[in-house]
């Protein structure tokens, strides 16, 4: 039996099962719109390998639009069938619209697909799919070099959905969001890749990755590489946000070989809840930070927990105010039990913590281990930069071989405290003018570091396994790897990483 008649036979199989019909193309139907336009709700249409060229609107029937993957499962087989954007004559480029919610199923299911150079002019949105006002699901796709003026591959509006196992390459958009843009939608997304895509901005200004407005964005068990390596010297936003608070959530995520201005950035409003769990940040060059507050009422919640920083490099003359950087906010903000090592920072390679006295944060139990700083200012700030901060802001912490100031005070009269920390000796750390005696890690002399931890014993282990916030039971299960655990120490982690 040939193979496109055993795939016929295994769908007619399972479309028996579930009362559904299987149309594919070209065999049955010569066009995908002519296959969505006699489908029946719920129906399959399968597209055989080889290359098609179409834009189509999809009707609100559950339909699934699928390539041989989904009955064979060899991924090799998804690069075969490859969907191109097509000029209907009017204003329609990208590959598929699914705008008509009006119907009795306003949801799809694509799989197992590449997009090649989907498109959509320059003040359209979604250059290979656009959704509105739909339930979908889009898995095990490849998305080469889309682009559009919103949402480079996918543009979501009112919608909500999931985006598994599909890798995005070289995609872009002219003014917003090279890879997704997110409006009044609730999205995750999982196990997926992101490589080396461009916002094609003018020069001036910033590109951005993904951009969402009044939306929920989970991310999980995902990869983000060289991204930002464009044409702006100051590289690109990995998350936009903006006007109506937004919740994020990135969970298990790897990052590497990036160049990002701020990784996430806000505009207009800001965020109202962003969690970082579990994610390895490595060998990134940084021109600000992963998030910088500024303004009163912005960031409502922020928990990072559990990450590892390492080797992040500023952009020369161009700061880096850390990892991140709280200023003026009354923010609930919880920064633990995260590795921060062999980073080089601009005014600082972790965190700048600025008038926190209406809310205090809680940044505790975290290594910061081998860093220097490279300042574009004088005197150099070193790891952590503090004003007017509360007492409880910065303590239980791991400070170790660090180059330059472990802990730098701004330029404020105030009292400004770094206490109960270790400092990686005894003897606490080296003050210039009130312990000229410590042999541990260098503060500036005007922080208020006494008293302080003498060993690593308030260093309980992290409970594991850790349970996720606000994460649908729906996701893939996850083992959340976490270097602070009971079996793993310090020296291994800084070993093994």
């Amino acid at each position: 039996m040939g193979t496109l008649s055993t795939m016929r036979h295994a769908l007619v199989l399972i479309a028996s099962v579930a009362l559904a019909e299987v149309l594919v193309v070209p065999e049955d139907y010569p066009t995908i719109q002519m296959a969505i336009d006699s489908a029946e709700v719920r129906d399959t249409i399968l597209l055989q390998t080889g290359e098609h060229r179409e834009s189509v609107t999809l009707l609100p029937k559950g339909l699934t639009i699928s390539g041989p993957f989904l009955l064979s499962g060899d991924t090799s087989e998804i690069r075969t069938c490859v969907w191109r954007s097509f000029s209907n004559g009017d204003d329609t480029l990208r590959c598929l619209n699914a705008d008509f919610a009006a119907g009795p199923e306003p949801s799809f299911r694509v799989v197992g697909i590449r997009f090649a150079a989907g498109m959509a002019h320059n003040n359209e949105e979604g250059g290979a799919i656009r959704s509105f006002n739909h339930d979908f699901t889009i898995e095990h796709c490849i998305f080469d070099s889309c682009r559009a003026g919103y949402g480079g591959a996918i543009a979501t509006r009112g919608s909500r959905g999931l985006i598994s196992n599909c890798s995005f390459n070289y995609c872009g958009a002219n003014r917003l969001a090279a890879v997704l843009r997110l409006v009044n939608s609730q999205v995750r997304v999982n196990s997926c890749t992101i490589y080396h895509s461009l916002a094609h901005h003018e020069v001036e200004e910033i590109p951005e990755q993904i951009a969402m407005r009044n939306s929920v964005l989970r991310i999980r068990d995902s990869k983000v590489y060289e991204c930002g390596l464009g044409h702006n010297p100051n590289g690109t936003y990995l998350v936009y946000v903006s006007k109506p608070p937004d919740t994020l959530e990135i969970v298990n995520c790897e990052f590497r070989l990036n160049h990002f201005t701020n990784m996430i950035h806000y505009g207009g409003n800001y965020l109202n809840y962003l969690r970082l769990d579990s994610c390895h940040f490595h060998d990134n060059n940084l021109t600000g930070g992963i998030y910088l507050q500024g303004e009163p009422d912005s960031l409502t919640t922020l928990i990072a927990v559990g990450n590892v920083f390492e080797s992040f490099s500023p952009v020369p003359m161009r700061g880096m105010h850390g990892i991140f950087g709280f200023d003026n906010s009354p923010s609930v903000v919880t920064i633990t039990r995260n590795l921060i090592h062999l980073n080089s920072g601009g005014h600082t390679s972790f965190c700048t913590i600025f008038d926190s006295s209406r809310v205090p944060r809680t940044i505790t139990n975290n290594y910061i281990i081998e860093n220097s700083n490279h300042s574009v200012s004088y005197p150099p700030s070193g790891q952590v930069l503090l004003r007017d901060n509360v007492s409880t802001d910065l303590q239980y912490n791991v400070f170790a071989r660090n180059q330059g100031y472990a802990v730098f005070q701004g330029n404020t009269p105030d009292p400004t405290y770094a206490r109960h920390n270790y400092w990686n000796h005894a003897t606490g750390p080296y003050d210039s003018v009130g312990n000229i005696g410590g042999q541990g890690d260098t503060v500036e002399w005007r922080i208020q570091y006494q008293p302080w931890e003498e060993d690593t014993s308030f260093f309980s282990a992290a409970p594991e396994p850790r349970e996720p916030v606000e994460i649908p039971a729906t996701f893939i299960g996850n083992a959340y790897p976490n270097p602070f655990n009971s079996t793993v120490t310090i020296e291994f982690v800084l070993l093994h990483l």
